[in-house]
């Protein structure tokens, strides 16, 4: 299941870039497709993925 990003996708154009707190999946499970909606830098706080 995947989540619902019309709210992201309305507001692409704001969207300036995406922090990971930490590589848990809940929080980088859907990233690939938050990305997806607009080319914008990440970065992932130099954490360790576990």
């Amino acid at each position: 299941m995947l989540p619902d990003f019309s709210y992201l996708e309305d507001r692409s154009e704001k969207i300036v870039g995406c922090i990971a707190t930490h590589g848990h999946e809940d929080h980088i499970g859907a990233l690939r497709y938050a990305l997806d909606i607009r080319n914008s830098p990440f970065t992932d706080l130099n954490l360790h993925w576990e």
